[in-house]
């Protein structure tokens, strides 16, 4: 009988921390926005970048998983800040039933921050599209970001 008892807590425990963690991760953890300065000291940094500011976002997970509307503001807020050098490190959509939201995909990046100097980016595992194999969804995540980035540098 104490087993069964002390099975039925530890069954209640695991349930209840694997729903905390799926909320957290639901709805948390994709609207959480970090901005941070840090100044730091780069060995052989070419004099041209000294007091360069440079801004990284990733994992903005286009679909139906982070609201568009909040990677907009976003976007605006950064936008504000005027870097000089934008890099995006991978994970633009998340796929909705197996296909990859290019039209959300292009209407948000519409208001994309661009770098004064320069506009980085790269792909994440997500934008390679179902069991992250599909290098035609990459290709299509690249031309679409090519000719957003392209198509009119801030200076």
């Amino acid at each position: 009988m104490k087993n069964k008892r002390k099975l039925k807590h530890i069954a209640i425990y695991l349930f209840v921390m694997g729903a905390l963690l799926g909320f957290y991760s639901w709805k948390i953890e994709p609207h959480w926005v970090k901005y941070e300065q840090i100044n730091l000291t780069v060995k052989h940094l070419p004099e041209a970048l000294e007091g360069k500011s440079l801004i990284q976002i990733s994992d903005i997970h286009i679909g139906n998983y982070v609201n568009k509307d909040f990677i907009k503001r976003t976007f605006r807020e950064i936008r504000a800040l005027k870097p000089d050098i934008m890099v995006y490190t991978g994970d633009f959509v998340r796929l909705v039933q197996n296909k990859i939201p290019l039209e959300q995909l292009d209407e948000v990046m519409q208001d994309v921050p661009k770098g004064k100097l320069q506009t980085l980016a790269i792909l994440g595992n997500h934008d390679y599209g179902k069991n992250f194999q599909d290098s035609a969804a990459a290709d299509s995540i690249v031309s679409l970001l090519q000719w957003i980035f392209d198509k009119s540098i801030e200076k």
